[in-house]
């Protein structure tokens, strides 16, 4: 196989969520009631996290977003000049704890990975892609939806801080 160099970069979109400090407690108080159910296996090490729970378990977390997938589905569609429908496949949330961390993996079956941050400190890891060898983040903060192929590997390397890194992650397809 011959690799084609384009000059042609990955694309990545960023959507800022309104009222992101409105909904951000109603999604954290939420995610909050729900309970606690830890991922913790070889490749992960997640303090809080719904995506093992059955698919049609209550997340009442999403409605606040709702709005907002609509709109970013939209954006995708017209961005992309797609001429089918751009749905809502799967979404989850995740909390990473002092410590916690999730290793490189891929959505490949997704058109589209999206990850909401929810609550970001400053000090707190953002999520950081690879392609072939090289590793990149890029500049997000709290408040925003990452867009991203579904293809690309990623990560959540270790909290080093003491604060809680909060996202919703949801992807997409066509």
């Amino acid at each position: 196989m011959n690799i084609l160099n384009l000059n042609m970069e990955i694309p990545f979109l960023k959507y800022e969520v309104n009222n992101h400090l409105k909904i951000k407690n109603l999604i954290l108080n939420d995610i909050k009631n729900m309970g606690t159910y830890s991922l913790i296996d070889n490749s992960q090490h997640i303090s809080n996290s719904d995506w093992h729970l059955h698919k049609n378990t209550l997340r009442p977390y999403i409605e606040h977003l709702d709005p907002h997938i609509d709109s970013i589905c939209n954006n995708i569609k017209t961005y992309f000049d797609y001429k089918e429908e751009v749905v809502l496949d799967n979404f989850w949330f995740q909390q990473y704890g002092p410590g916690d961390y999730h290793l490189f993996h891929a959505h490949g079956k997704s058109t589209f990975s999206c990850v909401y941050y929810v609550n970001l400190e400053s000090d707190s890891p953002k999520t950081t892609f690879k392609l072939n060898t090289k590793e990149f983040d890029v500049d997000v903060k709290e408040g925003e939806v990452l867009i991203f192929p579904g293809f690309l590997p990623h990560t959540s390397k270790k909290n080093n801080s003491n604060q809680v890194k909060t996202v919703i992650a949801f992807n997409l397809t066509i």
